[in-house]
């Protein structure tokens, strides 16, 4: 009760804009501060100071501090309101230690407009404790009325140090410790509440926006997870300038189960401007996991856009506002006007129900709507949408809905147990659940419900995977697959029977055109059933979910004869491998598991066993030199050994070309890595992993040569990366971002090459070495100053020793010719590209007029 009674205090305190004496008798009585902190107050040593002569470091230490305290400043803003108070130690037995110093306020207060476009009013005030002094530094607390203040910038941050707070946060202050409201939802609900102490126990009602929910599904045991997706909705609620969001994802996932959930905190915190939360479904029917078997919605309230309409119109603005021929575009009129006089939250749940067309429209029509109803006087409203597809919408409009995590997918199955009065299931059977379905809530009702029914639990999933988990996996994915056109049906098919493959693989399965795959993978990712990403090497590697791999049956009745014929030619693909391969490619996913899991020593026994059983095989070197580079500390040179091995056994792993650059830079195999990489081609027009461990190696191999004083060494080296280079750029057509960074690695090279060249000579007469390297230069088409100066100036040397000669040998005034000669292609070619400048060119003059001089003389 003492502790309360000291919040309360201060709290009032606080609500008083007090910063006198009073402040230090309740929180340092006597001298000695209280030896906690709490949600109202905090004690630290020292201010952020720059001190009187402040350099770089110090800047940038100065702005990170500065930024944190900003974190607290507004995370206290945001809650009760507190004292920060500087110059009390954390522990200790004098814990005053004294802050006479005070805050440049105003430079704090424009960073906090800045980076959250809210202005916060700070007072500070000297005290004297005893013979020293602190910094008292009061923040008010929000009012109820005013908006909670939102990081639109994130904190500064530095290759060390991590921003203070990210953009799109909203920080709060709960004991002693500032965090984002929008991570959990008692944190959420206490942002918007009246947030006021009391010494009583009662806390005052909360409004509830009225709404009109439908009745909770029954199949929604208790809800678990999501916090990601909620803390998305949350920060976007407070977004004003984006009034649409779509949950997306494939069947099963429960994105309907989310956005009720929402609606209900929604409706029970207040938060944004909503006096209306609505909710409408096109949602006619829905697979009742706990029961096994298709229920009829409770409500359904629209089959077209203009039902939506309709429906939406009815809701905001009343049945009397609808007359009989009132049209779509009028229905918009009325529900925008209402909108204003009624700033809502509104669900349009289940698009999927419609057809593809009238699913667009209705998507295109809500974003309308939600538009006109941004930038007004009034409170803008909010559209939310549940939909398989993403129906055109922004990446940044799109909340994707995959599984549950796996902490809350065992909350969920333990919830399912008891409420079918089960045993709950072991650690390793509810893993088991986890990875057959995927983290699928609706999954996990349909597998509990069959162990209810007498199935043994650890057969659990294989009863799943067969016959008798078909009904569940049609409800989740029948729509998106009756939809497919046969063509994409196809190829979904064949990535289900090839697992992970390629684009080559699959036209082999398939026959049709590369256009056509193209266009049938674009369907399939619309619908979230087809996962792509691209190798180093820019190939195209496609994937499917585990679910859907369980779902072929589906697939082969929509297809019909046509799946016959995509199964025959997967088996042809599949047994090329060989059955060597297969027990290679299990013992390969076991020790992948275990890497993913961070059992690394584990992982490192087994590649170490597989490839002691498959001495002969590639990939098993391969994931053995993953695993010794997983290790901590990692085996650079067991590493090497094992992808040397690799690449004598021909692996064709992709991820081999990782492993190697990784092994040999860690054991600084220069002239390995060089070797390895020139031979890597790469059709990527923005990166180059082969190129670029190539010019890493290079520039260590002249580093190193130069180190050891062998400059001709270093040139050569340098040299072969302006060839490497060239070779790229004039082979290959790159985007310009990738090819400017080129050309300046070129450059940087080819000056390398020169200065290398000039440091290895000898005697005058080599300095011919210098003028032809320059020439090949040019023939690479660089043509840069600092190349036509090293030209000039080789041969003007080479001609001053030859001058000083008694004779000229017929090989000399040949070398004279061949470089006039040169030198006149040079200075056409400068002034032909437009590269030509005037003290270049007078320079090619008057080295062609020297040699000219010099073969004369001895004429």
């Amino acid at each position: 009760m003492q502790t309360e009674a000291i919040k309360f205090e201060l709290f009032q305190l606080i609500r008083n804009t007090e910063i006198g004496a009073e402040v230090t008798k309740s929180l340092i009585p006597e001298g000695k501060p209280i030896s906690f902190e709490t949600e109202l107050w905090d004690f630290k040593r020292k201010a952020p100071a720059l001190g009187d002569k402040p350099d770089t470091a110090a800047r940038e230490t100065h702005k990170l501090e500065t930024h944190e305290l900003i974190k607290d400043i507004v995370a206290f803003h945001n809650s009760y309101g507190g004292y920060i108070i500087f110059g009390i130690e954390d522990a200790g037995k004098d814990r005053v230690v004294g802050w006479d110093q005070t805050l440049d306020l105003g430079d704090i207060s424009k960073r906090i407009k800045s980076h959250t476009g809210q202005d916060i009013e700070l007072f500070q005030n000297n005290l004297k404790v005893g013979e020293r002094s602190i910094l008292v530094l009061l923040v008010p607390r929000r009012r109820r009325s005013e908006e909670p203040v939102k990081f639109i910038k994130q904190g500064p941050s530095t290759p060390t140090n991590k921003p203070a707070y990210q953009k799109g946060s909203i920080y709060i202050r709960k004991l002693d410790e500032c965090r984002p409201a929008e991570n959990s939802a008692e944190d959420w609900a206490f942002l918007f509440s009246d947030r006021i102490f009391s010494l009583t126990s009662e806390n005052p009602a909360k409004e509830v926006i009225p709404s009109n929910l439908p009745p909770r599904d029954p199949d929604m045991v208790q809800f678990v997870g999501r916090q990601k997706e909620l803390s998305a909705l949350r920060s976007w609620v407070l977004d004003k300038r984006s009034p649409v969001k779509l949950i997306s994802g494939i069947g099963g996932l429960g994105k309907t189960s989310v956005a009720y959930h929402f609606c209900e905190e929604l409706a029970s915190v207040g938060a944004g401007d909503f006096e209306y939360l609505a909710w409408v479904s096109a949602k006619k029917t829905t697979y009742a996991a706990l029961r096994g078997s298709m229920v009829r919605t409770t409500r359904h309230d629209f089959s077209t856009v203009k039902e939506l309409l309709q429906s939406l119109a009815a809701l905001l603005a009343g049945q009397s506002s609808i007359e009989v021929d009132t049209d779509e575009d009028e229905y918009a009129d009325i529900i925008v006007d209402a909108l204003t006089y009624t700033p809502s939250f509104i669900v349009v749940d289940d698009l999927d129900s419609l057809s593809p067309e009238e699913q667009r429209k209705c998507a295109t029509v809500m974003q309308e709507i939600g538009f006109r109803t941004v930038d007004r006087e009034h409170a803008a409203s909010k559209f939310l949408l549940t939909s398989r597809l993403d129906q055109g919408l922004s990446p940044t409009s799109v909340v994707k809905i995959s599984g549950l995590d796996e902490e809350a997918f065992n909350l969920h199955v333990d919830n399912l147990c008891d409420q079918f009065e089960l045993n709950r299931f072991v650690p390793r059977l509810k893993k088991q659940i986890y990875s057959t379905s995927s983290g699928s809530p609706l999954f996990a009702s349909a597998i509990v419900r069959m162990a209810s029914m007498g199935e043994r639990p650890k057969d659990v999933c294989d009863t799943w995977a067969s016959h008798d988990g078909e009904d569940v996996r049609e409800f989740a994915f029948k729509r998106e697959l009756d939809r497919l056109s046969v063509g994409s049906a196809s190829v979904l098919l064949a990535v289900v029977k090839l697992g992970e493959v390629s684009l080559d693989e699959l036209l082999e399965a398939i026959e049709v055109t590369r256009k056509s795959l193209f266009e049938h993978i674009n369907e399939l990712q619309s619908f979230h059933l087809l996962g792509k990403k691209e190798n180093n090497q820019g190939d195209v590697v496609l994937s499917t979910s585990k679910e859907l791999i369980v779902s072929a049956g589906i697939l082969k009745k929509k297809l019909g004869q046509r799946a016959q014929e995509v199964e025959r030619r997967c088996a042809i693909i599949r047994k090329n491998q060989g059955d060597q391969s297969r027990e290679v490619g299990r013992g390969i996913r076991k020790i992948l598991r275990c890497l993913e899991e961070g059992e690394t020593k584990q992982a490192l026994i087994l590649a170490t066993d597989l490839s002691k059983r498959n001495p002969q095989n590639g990939d098993t070197w391969c994931i053995l030199a993953r695993a010794h580079l997983s290790v901590n500390p990692k085996e650079y040179r067991k590493a090497d050994d094992a992808c040397s091995n690799a690449i004598r056994y021909s692996c064709t792993r992709t991820e081999l070309f990782d492993y190697v650059v990784e092994s040999k830079k860690g054991i600084g195999d220069w002239q390995g890595l060089k070797s390895y990489a020139d031979g890597k081609r790469f059709k990527s027009r923005n990166k180059d992993p082969g190129l670029d461990s190539y010019l890493f190696a290079v520039f260590k191999l002249v580093a190193l040569a130069a180190e050891r004083g062998s400059h001709f060494e270093a040139s050569k080296h340098a040299m072969d990366g302006v060839r490497k280079i060239s070779e790229k750029v004039q082979n290959s057509y790159l985007l310009p971002a990738f090819f400017d960074s080129l050309v300046q690695d070129q450059n940087r090279l080819a000056g390398l090459a020169l200065k290398h060249q000039k440091m290895s000579i000898e005697r005058p007469r080599d300095s011919l070495n210098v003028a032809a390297l320059g020439f090949e230069l040019v023939n690479l088409n660089i043509q840069t100053k600092e190349v036509v100066s090293a030209v000039c100036k080789g041969l003007q040397n080479w001609a001053n020793e030859v001058k000083s000669g008694t004779v000229l040998d017929d090989a000399e005034a040949d070398i004279i010719a061949n470089n006039i000669g040169k030198l006149d292609r040079l200075s056409s070619l400068l002034q032909t590209c437009n590269r030509a400048i005037e003290s270049d060119l007078n320079l090619i003059a008057s080295t062609q007029r020297q040699l000219g001089f010099v073969g004369a003389a001895f004429s």
